[in-house]
């Protein structure tokens, strides 16, 4: 402990002292002065007006998190590139040296993002008041938001430290995730873009997806703003699940690649990825999966030849995965593929003495995360080759499509097709895609991981039956029509978007549930599985040498 806290206060004064915190500081102050420099030429705002102006912009949302890793989160990538790490290493221990790091990171960017909107506020209380007469009048609308009471007792400047703080909070979980980008890559502008894209690709996804960011939904950007919050109990809780939760993955994150061999996990995610794409069985499985998109594609090709139409390019991979019976067998073929993980061959042996537990598991789990998509991509290009040459160039949904629901398509009946006209009528083809290969790809990873937890603790392979049993009895919900409350609990169930409530007008399970159900079930496998991969590294009898650095 005496040695941890040594470290610490090293690197909080390496973090506040250093021209990275000056930087950001600068920053965050620059960035919101540019979100409000329009509204500053015209008379009449206040303080509190301002900042919440910029706590909802997007120039916070997308600049604030590479704002906040310029304080402290290159510090591993320059502890290595001038050899601090090793010196420091020998004075302290491995859990002191990173624990220190990951507390300064978080702490040094927390003070500098609330230095800066001080600082900004403090230019603001130059030329306009902390409040307005014309916000006074209008105080209702903030007060039902985050901190509101505080308003209603007139105490402008507590809420004003505490919103601050608030979006200091967001800011350093966003250094540690710059802080974890680092550990993957040397190149200095990784550990500052990386909160960026991330922050700006989540906003593009969930646009493409059609969910709206509340702060109920964990919005990144305009969770510590105050004017969407209906509940101000609930705006502060989900700042804190925000902060947790992407502060525990990136932690997780540095942790797991921190290791002696930090390119083990990817060595051996190439490897079990080779290995797995060079076996006859990976290219039956193909040839299973293309002729069971041809047998259930020839009733629309029958109906394309017979009324001369041509069908869109995107939209029969949506329906392929929305029929039960088709999805059903696409699934069981991916589980027939990677049934065998954890591979138990002779020279699996050799891939764990090159690396330790946590780095196999990771390898593992990347291996079939990358085999997923992988395959989905491949169901993606047969879905186009099946329908030729009925096939055409357009991006919508189409006149073969949109006719089906006009009873074009008796012959399609008897294959189970349900073609949704709500579905088509609320999202373009496009967005439906998206939907559907993305709850695809998780669902698969979910199986996938499954197979390998029941493998690793079952003397004879065991996982894939489990998978294929949950396969099976997804199928019969769906096809038995099972009360609503049953899909809740079926996960596989999940990938149909027929089954998934699209208007929050029905009891079915909504996209948002369906997302993060998948996506907690992965990270609930992969964490039962890594202490399970130290137990059987070690009952396997071999003992690992971490590489000593340096």
């Amino acid at each position: 402990m005496k040695a941890f806290l040594h470290s610490l206060r090293c690197d909080l004064s390496r973090a506040l002292s250093g021209i990275g915190f000056f930087a950001a500081m600068l920053a965050v102050a620059v960035i919101q002065l540019q979100a409000v420099f329009e509204e500053l030429l015209t008379p009449g705002g206040d303080v509190i007006y301002y900042l919440d102006l910029t706590l909802g912009t997007g120039y916070m949302q997308i600049l604030m998190p590479a704002a906040s890793t310029l304080c402290f989160s290159r510090v591993l990538q320059r502890d290595r590139e001038t050899g601090y790490m090793i010196y420091e290493k020998y004075r302290v221990t491995r859990g002191a040296y990173y624990s220190s790091k990951i507390t300064a990171c978080f702490v040094g960017a927390w003070v500098s993002v609330v230095a800066g909107m001080l600082l900004f506020i403090g230019i603001l209380a130059l030329k306009v008041p902390m409040v307005s007469e014309a916000a006074l009048v209008n105080m209702d609308a903030y007060e039902t938001g985050l901190f509101g009471r505080l308003l209603a007792g007139q105490k402008y400047l507590p809420y004003v430290l505490c919103m601050v703080c608030v979006r200091g909070l967001i800011a350093g979980a966003w250094s540690l995730v710059g802080m974890a980008a680092s550990t993957v890559s040397k190149e200095r502008a990784v550990a500052y873009a990386a909160p960026f894209l991330i922050s700006y690709g989540i906003q593009i996804l969930c646009g493409a997806a059609g969910i709206t960011l509340t702060p109920g939904r964990l919005d990144l950007g305009r969770i510590a703003g105050h004017t969407s919050m209906q509940n101000p109990l609930e705006g502060f809780l989900g700042v804190i699940a925000v902060v947790a939760c992407l502060s525990a993955c990136a932690i997780l994150f540095i942790r797991t690649m921190e290791i002696r061999r930090v390119d083990m996990p990817f060595r051996a995610c190439s490897y079990y990825c080779h290995k797995a794409l060079l076996r006859q069985k990976s290219l039956l499985v193909l040839l299973l999966a293309l002729t069971t998109a041809y047998l259930f594609a020839s009733p629309m090709r029958d109906v394309c030849a017979s009324f001369g139409m041509k069908a869109s390019i995107l939209p029969y991979f949506v329906f392929l995965g929305d029929n039960y019976i088709a999805n059903g067998i696409l699934l069981t073929l991916w589980v027939w593929l990677i049934e065998g993980v954890p591979y138990r061959d002779a020279s699996e042996d050799l891939v764990k003495i090159r690396c330790d537990h946590t780095s196999h598991v990771l390898g593992i789990t990347l291996h079939i995360a990358a085999m997923s998509a992988l395959y989905w991509a491949a169901m993606l290009l047969i879905s186009v080759l099946v329908m030729l040459p009925h096939v055409e160039l357009d991006l919508g949904w189409g006149r073969f499509y949109m006719s089906l629901n006009r009873g074009a398509g008796d012959r399609l009946v008897a294959m189970n097709f349900i073609f949704s006209k709500k579905l088509q009528q609320l999202m373009t083809p496009a967005k439906a895609l998206l939907l559907s290969w993305s709850l695809h790809f998780l669902a698969s990873v979910f199986l996938g991981l499954t197979v390998c937890l029941i493998n690793s603790r079952a003397r004879h392979a065991g996982g894939g039956f489990i998978a294929l049993m949950i396969i099976v009895f997804d199928s019969c919900f769906q096809g038995l029509g099972m009360p609503y409350v049953v899909y809740y609990f079926s996960p596989v169930s999940w990938v149909n978007l027929n089954m998934l409530d699209m208007t929050k007008t029905t009891p079915l399970p909504s996209v948002p549930y369906a997302f993060i159900g998948l996506a907690a079930l992965c990270v609930l496998l992969f964490g039962l599985l890594v202490p399970r991969g130290a137990h059987a590294l070690r009952r396997g009898g071999v003992r690992h040498e971490p590489y000593a650095e340096g």
